[in-house]
């Protein structure tokens, strides 16, 4: 009798320790099913990351592209605003020379004329 319920104690013990066991155990799955949700939680934030980044950074290739083309057309504006300057001094120089000129063919002709009525 006294084998039997120490075989009978040991077994309630036992059963209680596999209880005891089953719950931990289901504790630590369900804790393990949090921690893989939150993973993939992290995996799919990364990869939402990437996808921002690669796009960013295609943009940003568009952008110095842009840069680049308007950095060109400036260069070219500004060597054709120096030709242009160039030839608007030239312009103006031929002019001045123009200018000078018919003043002293005015002052030549304005001599014969006093001369003529000096003569007169």
């Amino acid at each position: 009798k006294m084998e039997t319920d120490s075989i009978e104690n040991e077994l309630k013990q036992k059963e209680t320790e596999l209880h005891y066991l089953k719950e931990l155990l289901q504790g630590k799955e369900e804790h393990n099913q949090s921690l893989k949700a939150l993973v993939e939680a992290k995996e799919s934030e990364i990869k939402d990351l990437r996808e921002n980044l690669t796009r960013s950074q295609e943009k940003l290739q568009r952008k110095k592209g842009e840069i680049n083309k308007l950095r060109d057309e400036f260069i070219k504006s500004s060597s054709k605003l120096s030709q242009k300057r160039k030839q608007i001094t030239a312009l103006e120089s031929e002019r001045d020379s123009i200018i000078a000129e018919n003043r002293k063919v005015v002052f030549e002709q304005e001599l014969r004329l006093k001369k003529k009525f000096e003569v007169s």
